[in-house]
């Protein structure tokens, strides 16, 4: 449904800014009216562009707990926020949800409206709090959430960025050889008999200047057919799986994913969630295909009277120290404590696997540029080496 942002006057005269969404100008003008709103200047807003970071997120989050802490009555704050000129695609959503609790409606019914910025996880958390009467409380954990959640995808990410620049480098600088520095020497060859290796050499460098047109066009397709297979939920689901098979992620990929859920389930219960509806939301952030499922099934088995511990111990999709601490935890009733204790052990052994998986990737990266670099040489050199002692 489009939406329209407006200026209007109030009954008093105040300018008033804002954003509605309605079908048609004349449906945003009767809005107004019906607020007791003279409209000034109404027009439709662009569709909005860009992805909100965690970060972002997690700072306005924080920003309107700090507000109802202080006092400030939740219409007035979700106003605030809406004027916030830092981010304003973020305070375009926050004019919405505000015209929405102007309305009457919830503020997580109204934040549910924008899925694409708020998930089921924080929807249900503020939910909770408006129920509970401690909603600034679960702002600021809210907050607290999404920085460590953002904190630990910058430092998976973080650490990738080299192997990635060594991969980039390597292979630029061998299709460079390939493409400019090796055709140079083929007249040379052309009088003698070079080694097997000269000519694999020359016959790779025929093929890529041959081929490079179709080489960058597939390049292209399959990076295009990534970024759209990971907006759909299927080819998503079949990328993580083919992910979890590679021996190096299998372990890291499931540290990551076991640190995010614990963590979510933990600050769902300890906002006042109830186990099941925690469960569900967990299930769906998990990003982990076994995981995944040993959720799915927790669910149906919680729901059916058995204990969460043993459903998921049944699965195998966790650890057995984690499966021990959950099965502690049901019975002293202090899981939110034990998972976010979970959550921080999962995230020592990211960063330590990352460690290692960095030790192991950079050595094999940086022989496999010099094992090329040695090739090309060894593959240019030594037929001139034969063509200057046979002259000799």
């Amino acid at each position: 449904m489009p939406t329209w942002t407006y200026e209007a006057r109030s009954p008093d005269g105040t300018l008033v800014k804002g954003v509605l969404q309605g079908p048609t100008r004349q449906s945003a003008l009767a809005e107004l009216d019906r607020r007791s709103l003279a409209p000034v200047r109404v027009h439709e807003s662009m569709p909005r562009q860009g992805r909100i970071s965690s970060a972002t997120l997690a700072t306005t989050l924080r920003q309107l707990g700090d507000l109802l802490r202080a006092g400030v009555p939740l219409l007035r704050a979700l106003r605030l926020l809406g004027r916030g000129k830092a981010h304003a695609n973020l305070s375009t959503i926050w004019s919405e949800v505000a015209d929405a609790v102007a309305d009457g409606t919830p503020l997580a019914s109204a934040m549910a409206q924008h899925p694409g910025v708020f998930r089921d996880v924080h929807t249900a958390m503020v939910r909770a709090g408006e129920q509970g009467g401690f909603l600034e409380d679960v702002l600021g954990r809210l907050g607290e959430l999404l920085e460590s959640q953002a904190a630990l995808r910058a430092k998976v990410v973080g650490s990738l960025i080299y192997p990635a620049m060594l991969i980039v480098t390597g292979l630029g600088a061998i299709i460079y050889a390939l493409v400019a520095f090796v055709p140079k020497f083929e007249p040379f060859f052309d009088r003698i008999e070079v080694p097997v290796a000269t000519e694999l050499l020359l016959g790779i460098s025929h093929a890529f200047l041959s081929t490079w047109p179709a080489l960058l066009l597939l390049l292209a397709a399959l990076l295009g057919g990534v970024l759209v297979a990971r907006r759909r939920p299927g080819a998503r689901r079949w990328l993580h799986v083919q992910a979890t098979r590679i021996p190096l992620l299998k372990q890291l990929l499931a540290e990551i994913a076991l640190a995010r859920m614990a963590q979510v389930l933990g600050s769902l219960l300890h906002n006042g969630v109830g186990l099941l509806q925690a469960l569900a939301i967990s299930r769906d952030t998990a990003g982990h295909p076994a995981l995944a499922a040993a959720m799915e099934r927790a669910y149906g088995d919680v729901q059916g009277g058995r204990r969460l511990s043993d459903s998921l111990g049944e699965s195998k999709a966790l650890p057995e120290d984690v499966i021990e601490m959950i099965d502690v935890a049901e019975t002293a009733n202090t899981m939110p404590s034990v998972l976010a204790n979970i959550a921080d052990v999962a995230r020592r052994r990211v960063e330590h696997r990352l460690h290692l998986l960095l030790r192991l990737l950079e050595p094999m990266l940086l022989l496999f540029v010099a094992g090329m670099v040695v090739f090309i040489f060894a593959a240019l050199v030594v037929p001139m080496m034969r063509m200057s002692s046979s002259l000799q």
